[in-house]
């Protein structure tokens, strides 16, 4: 975005520059009284709070020395002065619905809160108007993302009816960028409990148990074709405590994956009996890494070395402490649903709320819009400002506004209200809508 550009609409005198300081020195302070305020008169102060510095104004929000040279790096530093502040703002209205006890549009001002300016403390409140909700699966995932919210996790865990907590904090450790290593697949994660078919039985007479320590069961490839190979690189990495099972990957095929062993020196117990392989879902040529008593588990892929030291931390870490299986859980398979897409925008620039699916006025301002009825979109918006639940937020409504503003013929109010607006989700739509108009003038 050419922000000189934009800028040059937003220079403001010393005295304005001044007003606008204090408008958002008043605003953090009525934020902050939210806090103490009960119920209702905590809503109405952070809302008051969040309207005093609506309209984006940069000069508040250079650094000293920088006022008057809102271009460029500083219109860029002051706007995101702006989201943290705004963020501030918006996380004080979430609370103070949340103690109000309205979590629907508690978890919406927070969710953007934590979207201008992520912090641990919006994350812990995000996820209590999520569970409030009964949202537990985005309860959970916003939970998980934090240091310090176990107990909202574990609270969303029990909604959910999982047997382990801590299971979940691997998938997302697993899940996870890597850090530097050797190049190689990720592990994937995979949610217990596993178990061995009846019958299963092992080369030294043992019962076969998966459900002690950090246990692995690798599966030979088809014909054992590359048997040597993986196992001379699963005794590479394998790591201290580690319990090595093997199993072929038929059960008529364990002769040579027991040649490779015996020419290996490798004292790994075989797994015998019906078909492994097929009932822990492992492919060939591939392991699986078993933790939490059975919970928790990990699918490796060759080259071992590249996955498994990081998996096997992965699994030994401790995030939470439990009883596995928790007391809540279902007995259920763990079947989260797909992750929500949050709407986008619509042919014509309008910006839509906050979740899927939208209020009545939404069908009802797009419909009048598209017919080229600016008005009648008009009410439809005022009629979405006016609902209580902040589905729409007031920078999607400010931008939807200036839209059909400049459908009105009304192009400089428009032009104002957009560039006004700088803690929008959508705010690269918003700067293109500027674009023109800027390149113009």
């Amino acid at each position: 975005m050419r922000t000189a550009l934009l800028a040059l609409s937003l220079l403001a005198t010393a005295p304005g520059a001044a007003a606008a300081g204090d408008a958002r020195a008043r605003a953090e302070a009525l934020a902050a009284q939210a806090a103490g305020l009960p119920g209702e008169a905590g809503v109405d102060a952070a809302r008051r709070a969040l309207a005093l510095t609506a309209d984006f104004d940069p000069t508040a929000f250079v650094s000293a020395g920088r006022k008057g040279e809102v271009v460029d790096d500083a219109f860029v530093e002051a706007r995101q002065a702006y989201r943290a502040h705004r963020a501030l703002l918006y996380r004080a209205w979430g609370r103070a619905l949340l103690d109000a006890g309205r979590p629907l549009p508690a978890s919406r001002a927070l969710r953007r809160a934590q979207e201008l300016a992520a912090s641990p403390e919006g994350a812990t409140l995000l996820a209590r108007a999520l569970l409030a909700r009964g949202r537990g699966w985005e309860a959970l995932d916003v939970a998980l993302s934090v240091a310090g919210a176990a107990d909202v996790a574990g609270q969303a865990a029990d909604l959910l009816g999982l047997p382990s907590l801590q299971a979940e904090y691997d998938r997302r450790r697993l899940l996870a960028p890597a850090e530097a290593g050797p190049p190689g697949p990720r592990p994937k994660p995979r949610r217990g409990p596993f178990s061995l078919p009846p019958g299963t039985k092992l080369s030294t007479g043992a019962r076969p148990r998966l459900d002690a320590g950090l246990a692995l069961v690798y599966v030979a490839p088809p014909g054992c074709a590359s048997c040597s190979r993986d196992l001379e690189d699963l005794a590479r990495a394998a790591v201290p405590g580690l319990v090595i099972h093997v199993a072929a990957f038929r059960p008529d095929e364990d002769q040579a994956l027991r040649q490779a062993l015996r020419l290996y020196r490798r004292d790994w117990p075989v797994l015998y009996g019906a078909d492994v392989a097929a009932a822990l879902e492992i492919p060939g040529g591939a392991a699986l890494l078993i933790a939490r008593e059975g919970w928790s588990g990990a699918l490796l892929e060759v080259p071992f070395r590249a996955s498994l030291p990081a998996a096997a931390a992965a699994l030994q870490a401790t995030d939470v402490a439990e009883a596995r299986p928790r007391p809540a859980w279902n007995r259920r398979p763990v079947a989260p649903p797909l992750a929500a897409r949050q709407p986008q925008p619509v042919v014509g620039g309008l910006l839509p709320g906050e979740e899927e699916p939208a209020p009545p006025e939404w069908a009802l301002l797009v419909a009048a819009f598209e017919a080229s009825r600016p008005r009648d979109a008009l009410r439809a918006l005022e009629a979405l400002e006016a609902r209580d639940d902040a589905w729409l937020l007031p920078p999607e409504a400010r931008a939807n506004r200036a839209r059909l503003l400049a459908a009105l013929g009304r192009g400089e109010e428009s032009r104002r209200l957009l560039l006004g607006t700088g803690d929008s989700r959508f705010q690269a739509e918003i700067d293109a809508l500027l674009e023109p108009a800027a390149g113009r003038r």
